[in-house]
Parts: C-alpha cells; structure tokens; sequence
C-alpha cells in the first residue's frame, strides 16, 4: 500500500476539523438566552449550561444583542489567531499555508499569475 506524503496531514485536519465542529456545538448549545417579564419590561439573562449558573445580570434587549456582538467578536478575533498561527506555521514549514498543495520550495520563485 502507497502513502501519499500529504495524508498524515490530511488526517491530523480531519481529527481538527472534528473536534472544532464539537467546539461550535458545545459553545453555541453553552450559553443560553432567558428572557423573563418584569417590572422594568422584558429582560434577559445568559444562562451557562457548562456550569449551570448565569454569568449575566438581567438586560434589555438592546443589551444582550451588544453583548452577544461582542462575546461573538472577542471569539471571532480568537478563532482567527488561532487559525493565523496555524497557517503561519504551515506556510514555513512547507513554503505554503495550503491544506492540499504540495509542498514550495521557501528559496524558489513565487507561482506565476495569469494576466488579467
């Protein structure tokens, strides 16, 4: 049997891909949004299921969409370093940050464009 150089990379991609596609479940299902009436109008709290307690106090509508904006930009801007290191990495070991190009050589000439 023939083991192509790129499938052990491939595979630690797939085990990757799995448990961030379990990360997004457990997170989305994590925090949970309750809404109840109140004096004051409808309010709404977040709800942690990872440790069965609210990690808000009660918000307005309007407070809990910008929370939610800004919990969703703080992991946006985790995600994305954690993904920039990764391609860094990749892109100076293997002269590309590609998943499935082979590998450039880091002395060699960049790929030639096609004029447009």
């Amino acid at each position: 049997m023939c083991i192509r150089a790129d499938e052990p990379e491939m595979a630690k991609q797939k085990v990757l891909l799995k448990k961030t596609k379990t990360q997004i479940k457990e997170k989305a299902m994590s925090a949970i949004i309750h809404a109840r009436n109140t004096k004051q109008g409808m309010r709404f709290r977040i709800w942690s299921s990872v440790v069965d307690a609210y990690f808000t106090e009660a918000m307005t509508e309007a407070e809990v969409e910008q929370w939610t904006r800004e919990e969703a930009i703080r992991e946006a801007k985790e995600a994305h370093k954690r993904e920039f290191s990764n391609r860094i990495a990749r892109a100076k070991e293997n002269g590309t940050s590609s998943l499935v190009d082979d590998v450039r050589d880091l002395n060699g000439p960049w790929n030639k464009q096609k004029k447009v």
